[in-house]
């Protein structure tokens, strides 16, 4: 006999955990369908959230919420988890753990992916880390180690920066998205670290620097071209100016940092320089927002790897057949032009990508020796 009363009493346990499932609080009135707790009262009244003193929005911190004893950076077991934060200095209101950071229901959404303007980053080079714009966004923050130098953005979705060689984590970037409500959680670079080379087969900087801003400008010949194409913005070709003038370049060494004026028309077509020019004094070349373009900007601006005819391009895209140098020796005047990357091409150690425009073609992807001349167009 008590066997059958404690089976029954437990069936019934059972009956009774399973119409509690779904619960009202305020009134006798059933819950309402789909919602597990309904708060439901004729007397006046609202939902009453903890109140948690967040001094940091991407961390839960220690012996604030039950058996969390330690400070935890992620928790994707809480992500849903709502307070009323009371810091004032990160925000008075409602927020919600989305198992990385604190957010609140109307800050804008994480940015998407971030994508670098190359896929291999040389040490004191600049480049550009983008996110496609987020809507509802007003500004975008970005955060880098100290160990990189920010130049500035070309929009709030795009920074520019460098970095030394080394091997970073893959949160080292990082973005959030922002608005007058707040900003977005963290988007970072997925799972791989980020890789720096040190450059090499160049000499160090002289000790006087050979140019400064003042020197360099946009060889305006051709109206101070600036066009922009698949996404990609070049500026006109880059020419040295104030300096005396030089007509030759190395022509068996990769090592020398040098430039030469164009034998032609220096303001239409822009100066020659090296590749080690071009890498070592890349910030100056191609100040602020404006960096050396990469062989996947070239690709990208180009529609692909293989040449393209120039008619396909916008018509004022600049591309003039300015020629390039071997030391003393200026070829292709007329015919052709040679534009640097700042990619190094692997399979020869003292070469690099450069884009070749031709009277009627645009190549994205050429050649050519470190110590040749080619001309420079900066992107942003």
């Amino acid at each position: 006999m008590k066997k059958k009363i404690l089976v029954l009493f437990a069936i019934a346990f059972v009956l009774i955990a399973n119409l509690r499932a779904q619960v009202t609080i305020g009134s006798a009135n059933a819950p309402k369908a789909g919602a597990i707790l309904d708060l439901n009262s004729a007397t006046t009244g609202g939902l009453v959230l903890s109140n948690v003193d967040l001094t940091d929005l991407s961390v839960i911190p220690a012996n604030t919420f039950v058996n969390i004893s330690t400070q935890q950076d992620t928790n994707q077991e809480l992500a849903g988890m709502i307070v009323y934060n009371t810091n004032a200095a990160t925000g008075v209101g409602v927020h919600f753990w989305d198992g990385e950071d604190w957010i609140k229901p109307c800050a804008p959404p994480a940015p998407g992916p971030i994508i670098f303007s190359s896929s291999s980053l040389l040490a004191g080079v600049k480049y550009a880390a983008r996110v496609a714009p987020v809507a509802g966004a007003t500004s975008y923050v970005w955060t880098l180690p100290p160990a990189f130098t920010v130049f500035g953005t070309s929009d709030g979705a795009t920074i520019t920066f460098s970095a030394p060689s080394g091997t970073y984590p893959e949160a080292s970037i990082v973005v959030r998205a922002k608005n007058a409500c707040g900003e977005s959680s963290r988007r970072y670079v997925g799972t791989q670290q980020i890789a720096v080379t040190a450059i090499s087969g160049c000499n160090p900087l002289p000790p006087t620097p050979l140019i400064t801003s003042d020197n360099v400008a946009f060889a305006d010949g051709n109206g101070d071209v600036v066009h922009t194409h698949n996404g990609i913005t070049f500026s006109a070709p880059i020419k040295i100016i104030g300096k005396g003038a030089k007509t030759s370049l190395p022509s068996t060494s990769n090592s020398l940092v040098d430039y030469s004026d164009h034998a032609a028309n220096t303001n239409l077509y822009g100066s020659w320089f090296t590749w080690c020019m071009v890498a070592r004094y890349n910030d100056i070349l191609c100040p602020d927002e404006w960096h050396v373009p990469t062989q996947d900007e070239f690709v990208t601006y180009a529609g692909g790897s293989s040449p393209i005819a120039l008619s396909t391009l916008p018509s004022n895209h600049g591309w003039l057949t300015g020629g390039c140098i071997y030391g003393s020796s200026v070829r292709y005047v007329g015919t052709s032009g040679a534009y640097w990357s700042s990619t190094l091409y692997v399979s020869l150690p003292d070469a690099s990508y450069n884009a070749d425009a031709k009277n009627s073609s645009f190549y994205p992807q050429a050649t050519s020796n470190h110590h040749s001349g080619a001309s420079l167009r900066c992107v942003r």
